[in-house]
């Protein structure tokens, strides 16, 4: 009988502190995680699948936690100190339940249902369990040939926890004994497995004991909060083995597809992929520690109590631009019915307890996966990543400060744009013309203030004077805007500088590209007023209104 143990074989991707890409096994990346950096498969998703199963198994190793908060930030702080996670409690937890992590035993197959078979005998097809093939269509990674008909047994390990947490949602094959197949059919939830409900924000250190422990929010200790691993096996249906979601060791494992895995040979050939257990995203907070929470209004209504959806990151702009939501912090004078992903709550206990320095440098890893229509298909997927310090993310003044941040640079671009709308109607555009020259506007500006807010962000400190950090930055932010508005000046059509007659505002103004320029000036004062002190020229700081002809 083929055996292939996830503790034991190689088949982790990381890429380790001396520049290496290796391979390891769940023992080795969890008992010499500071040999680690990070987790590197092909997809960041597959990565992310990959750091929650750790976690979660860390989570486990801790075994009874103290019921106080303090007292579990203390046992935290001890491990942070000492660089990682205790070795010999993960060793212990391992050996505990070494049988359950074998992809191939005949009664606990990892993540994976013994006896799944389907009416016909055949499989649903490997493209099912991979996330780069979706029905068949080559998206995320080439591959064609053998390499969609058989997997080695280490890749197929990968592609089956990425399942669990990513698939998309839509019809699944219909398994025998499965009551919720009508035709052959399991039809859909409506929602894709797990984590991509989430926009997953993972607090990432220097190396991967640094983000595993960073992302180990302590709970309160639990019982009924248990990995798949730990219970009887995933059986057809369920028969109540998996109720409602107790911690995050549950949910970072939760079994969203009943699965197996056909091998032969010594690869996996095939691969039966059904619906597994329900999880809904709603109100889940107190379970889900890592995406942080949107109110939302039409989900209230429905079910007649304030919810709260996971906030998703959104593919059209840098996470950077969206962190008022990942904080679920409010820019000045304004509200925010939000809750900020629970790992954030934790690191500002660590941080106002003394078990992590003000100091310290991390890094906010946005991921998530984006889905077609109802879900039922794979997008694309979303990795970015926001560098700050620990006082930034977790200090309300600094955090506002970031937010109020992020929002003058959004009036500034909508100041750039309106400069992009004047310069085409001057020029003669109209309709789609004048639609593409204001949006092709916004990504030079965006992608030149992206550097400098990473790096204004990275000096944010416990001792940081707010003002001065507000007016440093709309000066940043002003120069990148204006050199942007000063390249759209000097590239306009000659037909701009003698203009013509539009009608703005119900109003008919003639539009010549020297008061398209002024129009803007005026505006980027009114976005970044700390830019424009009443003592500056204004000469000295408006964008140059000459321009060459074209």
């Amino acid at each position: 009988m083929t055996q292939f143990n996830l503790i034991d074989e190689e088949w982790i991707p990381v890429l380790t502190t001396d520049g290496q890409q290796r391979t390891l096994g769940l023992r080795h990346v969890l008992t010499a995680p500071t040999e680690v950096v990070t987790i590197a498969a092909e997809l960041p998703t597959v990565s992310i699948a990959i750091q929650r199963l750790l976690q979660a198994i860390l989570l486990r190793a801790a075994g009874d936690l103290p019921p106080s908060a303090e007292a579990r930030s203390a046992l935290w702080g001890g491990w942070w100190s000492a660089g990682q996670f205790p070795a010999e409690k993960v060793n212990t937890y391992l050996d505990r339940w070494h049988d359950r992590f074998d992809l191939f035993h005949p009664s606990y197959p990892f993540f994976q249902v013994p006896d799944l078979h389907l009416p016909s005998g055949k499989g649903s097809g490997l493209p099912k369990l991979m996330a780069d093939v979706p029905a068949g269509t080559r998206f995320f990674v080439m591959r064609s040939g053998d390499a969609v008909q058989a997997l080695p047994l280490g890749e197929a390990a990968q592609w089956l926890v990425h399942a669990q947490a990513f698939d998309c949602a839509g019809i699944k094959s219909g398994v025998v004994g499965d009551a919720r197949a009508t035709s052959g059919r399991s039809y859909s939830f409506g929602f894709p497995a797990w984590s991509g409900n989430l926009g997953i924000v993972s607090l990432e250190g220097g190396n991967l004991a640094e983000t595993l422990l960073l992302n180990l929010a302590l709970p309160a200790t639990s019982s009924e909060d248990v990995p798949v691993w730990e219970t009887a096996p995933q059986r057809i249906p369920s028969d109540g083995i998996y109720p409602t979601p107790r911690g995050a060791a549950q949910v970072w494992t939760w079994p969203s597809r009943m699965i197996r895995l056909v091998e032969s040979d010594g690869v996996v050939t095939d691969v039966i992929v059904s619906n597994g257990e329900k999880l809904e995203p709603q109100n889940r907070f107190d379970v889900e520690p890592m995406t942080s929470w949107r109110f939302s209004e039409p989900q209230t209504k429905k079910h007649g109590q304030d919810t709260y959806m996971p906030l998703q990151h959104n593919p059209d702009r840098a996470a950077w631009r969206g962190l008022q939501g990942i904080l679920a912090q409010a820019p000045t004078g304004e509200e925010v019915r939000a809750k900020p992903a629970h790992s954030l709550e934790w690191l500002a206990r660590l941080r106002s307890e003394g078990h992590v320095a003000d100091s310290q440098h991390v890094a906010l890893r946005c991921v998530g996966m984006l889905y077609g229509s109802n879900n039922s298909t794979f997008a694309q997927d979303f990795d970015d990543v926001v560098p700050a310090s620990v006082a930034a993310l977790t200090r309300d003044r600094l955090r506002r400060t970031a937010v109020d941040a992020v929002q003058t640079s959004r009036a500034a671009v909508l100041a750039l744009r309106f400069l992009a709308r004047n310069i085409a109607l001057a020029a003669g555009d109209s309709g789609d013309g004048v639609s593409e020259k204001i949006n092709t506007s916004e990504p030079p500006a965006w992608d030149g203030l992206r550097p400098h807010f990473e790096l204004w962000l990275s000096d944010l400190t416990s001792d940081t004077d707010t003002e001065e950090a507000a007016t440093r930055w709309q000066q940043l932010a002003s120069r990148v805007i204006r050199n942007v508005a000063h390249d759209l000046l000097t590239s306009a059509p000659g037909a701009a500088t003698f203009g013509r007659s539009v009608v703005l505002n119900k109003k008919t103004t003639h539009l010549d590209i020297g008061l398209a320029a002024l129009w803007f000036n005026s505006a980027l004062r009114k976005a970044l007023p700390l830019a424009f002190p009443p003592t500056n020229n204004k000469e000295d700081s408006d964008v140059t209104l000459t321009h060459s002809a074209h």
